[in-house]
């Protein structure tokens, strides 16, 4: 028997608009979102639509955490995914009680949800930071030994750096954009911005579950020697015997999260360049949504903790319903934290979305505006930055011009995206690991990387009796082994 799941909602949106998919490349597209699910926890941390990505992408087949009814073989050109997100997030935004339900993700997940899921009308339901801080006060609770950890969402999220960015009045914030055209800056992000606090907005439990320390999300393709892709990009990076210990974040190990050295080195060289302390970093939420205002909040005191005030101070902002047409269009973010899924098994899905020289590069044209700037020919502060992105298009076009080797592919990928990490032209932030009460056994389901497959309720192991932490735990440790193999 398999039940009813419940995210955090029942209601179901599906937009319509002319400029719909307008690509040759589009099979047909049916999707049902649950409120609940797409807005309640649509802010809950960094920026995204539901639990995924932002308003963006369906572009590559994944529109992270749609509780899909239906998405066959959407395989279009970038710009296509913005019309359809940008779509579904006015709609959602226009339904009545929405703004309610934002500011008030757990009370609507602890009464609604709670007493469906005790009825058995639901046989999952995942849990809030609330209802789990909630869950593990009480030690009397029926539910302290039924809290399962899930496996992480096969969407990796970045922090996106915005090249060009505009003040409020339309002219370009020339503090904002040196600074993050300098390389010392970016790497201080990369290399000292501690974000286990932030990641507890996620997973309160085991908060360093959700870092992530790479662009592409781990597995997407393997090698011939069965070596995930990732793995061959720690070993680039230089942390390929590292292992989570749910103590420290990974890649601040090397330096102890100590960037001193970087920021003076950082403050000197945009110093002389006329860059004023400290720098204001725009980061935009949804207007009268606690729980964005929350995690707002959390991951200003991150920047705090790690940059100091004095070198780059996080500026809380606003939009009312559209940060596509309110933030994006007109490039008034310092960055935005989106998460992106594959289309098939290959890494040239993430990476090739940075590059230049390429339309189809959709970070590159709508998010971190650098083939802008390259278009508009770089200024002198700008140089070293492109000369770094000019840098990873070549080793990304290398590594996509071998198509009889799959080994040397990927090794060839992953030494672009350890040049991209290396440089931080992007910055990437987390996995999406969360808990869950459940009569049926994560391990059991479709788990693919890519593609519309996680959809489909087929052949799970369910149990009339809730499943056990513990049991968990050992569903987890089998699964693991049986992966290594």
């Amino acid at each position: 028997m398999v039940g009813v799941i419940g995210l955090a909602g029942c209601a179901g949106v599906l937009p319509v608009c002319d400029e719909l998919l307008p690509h040759q490349g589009i099979g047909v597209v049916l999707v049902a979102v649950g409120i609940g699910d797409l807005v309640a926890d649509g802010q809950r941390q960094g920026q995204r639509v539901g639990r995924g990505k932002h308003n963006d992408p369906l572009h590559m087949g994944a529109p992270g955490g749609l509780t899909a009814a239906v998405i066959h073989h959407v395989q279009a050109d970038q710009q296509m995914g913005i019309h359809f997100l940008d779509v579904l997030m006015d709609a959602v935004g226009a339904v009545p009680g929405v703004h309610q339900i934002q500011g008030r993700t757990d009370a609507v997940s602890s009464v609604e949800r709670i007493d469906g899921y005790q009825n058995r009308e639901l046989d999952e339901m995942d849990v809030g930071e609330s209802t789990l801080t909630t869950i593990q006060a009480d030690p009397s609770s029926e539910y302290n030994q039924q809290l399962c950890e899930k496996r992480p969402k096969k969407y990796s999220y970045q922090m996106h750096f915005n090249y060009q960015k505009n003040n409020e009045d339309g002219t370009p914030d020339d503090n904002w954009n040196k600074a993050i055209a300098n390389t010392a800056f970016r790497q201080c992000f990369y290399k000292g911005l501690e974000l286990t606090n932030w990641y507890a907005r996620t997973n309160k439990i085991n908060p360093l579950k959700c870092e992530n320390d790479y662009y592409t999300m781990p597995g997407v393709c393997y090698n011939t020697k069965g070596e995930e892709y990732t793995t061959l990009v720690a070993k680039e990076m230089g942390f390929d015997k590292e292992a989570y210990d749910g103590k420290t974040m990974i890649r601040l190990r090397a330096n102890n999260g100590d960037i001193a050295d970087l920021k003076k080195q950082a403050m000197d060289e945009l110093s002389a360049i006329g860059v004023t302390f400290p720098v204001h970093a725009a980061y935009y939420i949804i207007a009268g949504n606690s729980t964005a205002l929350d995690s707002a909040t959390v991951l200003k005191q991150c920047f705090t903790d790690s940059f100091g005030d004095d070198f780059i101070v996080l500026d809380i902002k606003t939009y009312v319903s559209s940060i596509t047409q309110e933030v994006r269009n007109p490039q008034l973010q310092s960055f935005v934290i989106n998460g992106w899924g594959a289309d098939y098994g290959d890494p040239v899905n993430f990476v090739g979305q940075e590059i230049l020289h390429d339309d189809n590069a959709y970070y590159s044209w709508y998010y971190s505006n650098i083939a802008k700037v390259v278009e508009a020919g770089p200024a002198d502060w700008q140089k070293d930055l492109v000369a770094c992105y000019e840098e990873f298009t070549d080793l990304v076009n290398t590594a996509k011009a071998i198509v009889d080797d799959t080994d040397a592919r990927y090794a060839a990928f992953a030494k672009a995206e350890a040049s991209m990490l290396n440089n931080v032209l992007a910055c990437p932030c987390y996995f999406e690991v969360s808990w869950t009460l459940t009569h049926a056994n994560e391990y059991s389901k479709i788990n693919a990387m890519y593609g519309p497959c996680n959809y489909k309720a087929v052949n799970w192991e369910t149990s009339e009796e809730a499943y056990t932490t513990a049991q968990y735990e050992e569903f987890a440790a089998a699964f693991d082994a049986a992966t290594k193999a």
